[in-house]
């Protein structure tokens, strides 16, 4: 079984962003990596390093819209989506304590640094990833 959340973290540490990062592992099954990579790009740093809403979070629910996301106008797929949605935003929540990624970042410079010297999102990623897995590819 492919392992995802290793895969996103990965990207991570590559450099591309937490977004990206996410997005990135599901959307080369289903399009070109570089129009993935590009599509996802902005989201990063709670979209557009602006530090709204987690980078991985917005990676996810492009993942989300990959997998049941809704073609045109209808109803029944955005009910599913947006469940998807909340569903997700709701254990992130439990998790995490928050979906804002300066919140989040605030939470991780009062921890010590990692002492692998990693960036400190890497767990959001792999959270992130780890979800969409279990829902979707497993």
């Amino acid at each position: 079984m492919t392992d995802y959340s290793a895969i996103a973290h990965a990207y991570f540490e590559d450099g591309y962003n937490c977004a990206q990062a996410v997005f990135l592992p599901f959307a080369r099954e289903m399009m070109d990596e570089a129009l993935a990579s590009r599509l996802s790009s902005p989201f990063g740093g709670g979209i557009g390093g602006m530090r709204y809403t987690c980078g991985a979070l917005c990676g996810a629910y492009m993942a989300i819209g990959l997998f049941i996301g809704q073609e045109g106008v209808v109803k029944e797929a955005q009910d599913r989506e947006r469940e998807a949605v909340n569903r997700l935003t709701k254990d992130f929540v439990e998790e995490f304590g928050t979906s804002d990624c300066k919140a989040l970042l605030t939470q991780d410079e009062r921890l010590a640094p990692p002492a692998d010297g990693s960036r400190p999102c890497g767990k959001y990623v792999r959270f992130c990833a780890g979800w969409i897995a279990t829902e979707f590819r497993s």
